[in-house]
């Protein structure tokens, strides 16, 4: 019997919004960075984490060599357009298919967000950033594949939000139900949306672009959303100086 946190929802169709791109939404970022750094860059706040380099035979983990941090380096709240300079200052030197690339969303109001509690909006993002692999001509061994095949226990394809939502601690079980190890995380303690799915990329540009995807798909779920439930009438920006955050500059 089917569970419905397993039932299979298909992706809202964004083509032509993703062109257009609807005005930002989006408060605030936070990214999440694993890897390995020769020296920690000024101004960062180091977290351990032991999944980073982790030997799957021998259960532990092993550091690159030359690298004097592994672990995880997280981003103060960012306006999207600050994104991009933070990425390139604190991008690790060392990174393998077990660091992952977390990226925290936050919005104006709740309303945002429970616009995104459909489940319509974690097979998009799948959806879609599988496409935007598919254009940055990923190989066949990246891990973004395996994670968008489904086979990542730190992304699994579960839609929990409430549980999520409302979870009272943070806890390392990753097949309890409404654990935060899912692809879309409805973190109720940093009320943030948390996109599990990207793994680190190959360097602080392509993981750029892919921030930028994501903020885009997510960006027209929440005007197909809202204009699917009456709310809005018409809010897709055509001059784009203004796109995120209403800043002068775009995220480039």
């Amino acid at each position: 019997m089917t569970k419905p946190e397993d039932k299979i929802h298909p992706p809202l169709d964004i083509d032509e919004l993703l062109i257009r791109r609807p005005r930002n939404k989006i408060s605030n970022i936070g990214i999440e960075l694993e890897g390995g750094w020769e020296t920690i860059p000024k101004g960062s706040r180091p977290v351990p984490d032991a999944s980073v380099f982790k030997d799957p035979v021998t259960n532990t983990q092993k550091a690159p060599v030359g690298c004097g941090f592994v672990g995880e380096i997280p981003s103060h709240p960012l306006i999207p357009i600050e994104a991009p300079t933070w990425l390139r200052k604190y991008y690790p030197k060392v990174i393998d298919k077990t660091c992952g690339l977390h990226v925290h969303m936050s919005f104006p109001t709740f309303w945002h967000y429970d616009q995104l509690m459909v489940p319509q909006y974690p097979p998009t993002v799948r959806e879609y950033i599988r496409r935007w692999a598919k254009e940055e001509d990923l190989v066949e061994e990246h891990p973004l594949w395996e994670r968008l095949s489904g086979k990542s226990e730190y992304c699994q394809f579960k839609f929990w939000p409430d549980e999520q939502f409302n979870a009272k601690r943070k806890d390392y079980d990753h097949f309890r139900k409404g654990c935060r190890y899912t692809d879309i995380n409805y973190s109720g303690a940093h009320k943030t949306i948390e996109c599990r799915l990207l793994p680190m990329m190959a360097n602080p540009e392509q993981a750029v672009r892919v921030v930028r995807r994501l903020i885009d798909i997510t960006n027209c779920v929440l005007f197909s959303v809202a204009k699917r439930d009456g709310a809005i009438e018409e809010i897709v920006s055509i001059d784009h100086s203004d796109l995120y955050s209403g800043a002068s500059v775009e995220f480039v």
